[in-house]
């Protein structure tokens, strides 16, 4: 037997236990056991064709539910196996969209950022000019590096464009930079800068200033040239001495604690001669002149 609803075939007996309740719904004047006697009576009674006809008027009422047959094992299978393949086929199309989603999202997000970077442009522009402006005045003060494209661009990575001359020296002298040394071209010019402004301060000096300015000069040169001088002859003591060879070095303090500076020196060279001519033996007149002079 088939039904209306579906290719699912039900048995004759199948029929009769799903149409068993109507049946004894139009058997309520027996009871008992006679009433579920005379209701299967009444069904047995009618054809294959009776029973399907009333099957199918009951299944559209909703009186009773369509036949459902079990399942065997191949179809349970197949059943998993097409709900997998479901699911999948869900998960791809959830990454695929997920995928379109952030790639549109990241596409806007970079326009955004090119458009914020091309509207402030200008802004920036102004930035670098000032920075450039600001290394190329602290390489006229500092006169450490040379100007060049690399050393300005090694300082602004460093440091940006929003910097100062302090900054710049700060980064110098910490080695948070490394700039090559300005060249010979650019050392004469500040030399030759140096004389012009000095030339030109003389020349706004009346005459007392002018004289006065002359004798400081002249007395800081005299004082440059001895110390020169002593530095000079120094050395050459020391070289001296280092080709003699034997000197130990002059200690920093007596065996008793006493500091070994000036001071001391001067006070044995003029209260114990002999003890001082014993120092200049045993640990070189460049080293006792050394330490009386602050070198060492």
């Amino acid at each position: 037997m088939e039904t209306k609803h579906g290719e699912n075939k039900m048995t004759r007996d199948e029929y009769l236990e799903a149409l068993l309740p109507a049946a004894r719904q139009a058997t309520t004047h027996f009871v008992g056991t006679e009433r579920e006697r005379r209701a299967r009576a009444m069904l047995d009674e009618c054809t294959d064709s009776e029973l399907l006809v009333m099957y199918n008027k009951q299944v559209v009422s909703g009186s009773i539910k369509p036949h459902t047959p079990a399942l065997t094992h191949e179809q349970v299978e197949r059943e998993r196996l097409r709900g997998q393949q479901e699911l999948l086929k869900l998960r791809e199309d959830y990454a695929e969209k997920l995928a379109i989603r952030r790639a549109e999202e990241d596409a806007d997000r970079i326009l955004f950022q090119r458009a914020a970077y091309e509207a402030d442009a200008p802004v920036r522009k102004q930035a670098l000019i000032r920075a450039r402006e600001v290394i190329k005045n602290a390489q006229a003060a500092l006169r450490n590096f040379a100007l060049n494209e690399a050393n300005v661009n090694v300082i602004l990575s460093a440091l940006g464009t929003d910097l100062s001359v302090y900054e710049i020296s700060q980064a110098i002298d910490s080695h948070a930079v490394s700039l090559t040394p300005p060249t010979s071209e650019e050392q004469e010019a500040w030399r030759l800068a140096d004389i012009e402004r000095h030339n030109r301060e003389l020349q706004e000096l009346s005459i007392p200033e002018l004289k006065r300015r002359v004798r400081e000069e002249r007395s800081v040169n005299v004082a440059a040239a001895s110390e020169k001088q002593n530095r000079e002859a120094l050395e050459a003591q020391q070289q001296r001495d280092q080709d003699y060879g034997g000197y130990p070095p002059l200690p920093t303090h007596t065996p008793e604690g006493q500091p070994i500076d000036a001071q001391f020196l001067k006070k044995m060279c003029n209260t114990d001669l002999p003890r001082y001519k014993f120092y200049l033996k045993k640990y070189s007149a460049s080293a006792l002149t050394a330490r009386l002079q602050g070198r060492q």
